[in-house]
């Protein structure tokens, strides 16, 4: 087998390396690794189909061969060969599968069968239990002392039908007529995480709202606060992969809207964004008709 390199990890003195969570999530899972003094640093694997993880003591010399704190793809492997020949499957869960494997140095060999891979820097959001912090940031009625509460919720992946909470309340303070504040910055970074933990399942509340926050955001000019900024654009720069991630679900016109809606206004289109959230099939026909004709 040979070893393609799909990413280094950002560079760092080995002695900074504190440790590693893997957590499952339906059919995807992400990889945290954490050091200190430096952001973690985060892999998503999506859609995965077996993982094994080798803890150090029995981790052989070939584990650890070109994957010392690297995510690598291992090409022509035998393990997955055997896998994909034993899945007799005539519908199967994905399109094609890759064999992942990092050796992360003081815990071991995670190895996983998984259709694609992401990865990212953690940058931690505003804690959910900094009161003080909360209580100074604003929303559409005044302090948003009762917003962190709210986002807990999301960890359900409630859905937003009618009046449900805690979208109603969410959208109603953070997102209220087209105006933003300051604690909607704060949001979207949790917002986003708690998308990611299975992003083909989420209601599409979870790819509109930080999509919708940040066309308001350049539409009006708003600014980020400093001390949210790098959490808030670093939790947008997700939204491409997670919609990525949710391709294997129905996508009904409204759900197509708001997945290509997130994407323009991750990469910064903020007026595109918007126009696409109101392009339903209807509206895309009438506006066809208007451009061959204008």
């Amino acid at each position: 087998m040979t070893t393609e390199l799909i990413v280094d990890l950002p560079k760092f003195d080995t002695g900074q390396y504190e440790g590693c969570e893997f957590i499952m999530s339906g059919r995807d899972a992400k990889l945290t690794v954490r050091f200190s003094e430096l952001p973690s640093f985060g892999i998503t694997f999506f859609r995965i189909r077996w993982h094994q993880f080798t803890a150090l003591p029995n981790c052989s010399e070939e584990m650890t061969k070109n994957a010392y704190f690297r995510l690598v793809e291992l090409n022509d492997s035998k393990p997955l060969a055997t896998f994909l020949d034993a899945d007799k499957s005539p519908r199967k869960p994905y399109k094609k599968l890759h064999h992942y494997k990092i050796f992360l140095d003081g815990t071991g060999c995670h190895e996983v069968f998984a259709e694609s891979a992401s990865t990212f820097n953690i940058v931690e959001p505003l804690s959910l239990d900094d009161a003080s912090r909360w209580s100074r940031l604003r929303h559409a009625y005044g302090a948003a002392s009762d917003i962190p509460d709210l986002l807990r919720q999301l960890a359900y992946l409630p859905t937003s039908r009618d009046t449900d909470e805690p979208w109603f309340s969410l959208y109603s303070a953070l997102a209220h007529q087209g105006d933003i504040y300051s604690a909607s910055f704060a949001a979207v970074p949790h917002v986003i995480s708690a998308l990611s933990i299975a992003p083909s399942k989420a209601d599409s509340s979870f790819f509109q709202f930080p999509a919708w926050v940040e066309i308001c955001r350049q539409k009006k000019s708003v600014p980020v606060p400093d001390d949210l900024r790098e959490a808030y654009f670093a939790a947008l720069a997700r939204l491409p992969s997670l919609v990525a991630a949710a391709s294997d679900r129905e996508w009904d016109d409204s759900f197509l809207a708001v997945a290509l809606s997130a994407i323009a206004s991750a990469k910064g289109h903020g007026a595109t964004a918007e126009a696409v959230q109101e392009l339903s099939a209807d509206v895309a026909k009438k506006f066809m008709e208007w451009w061959f004709t204008r």
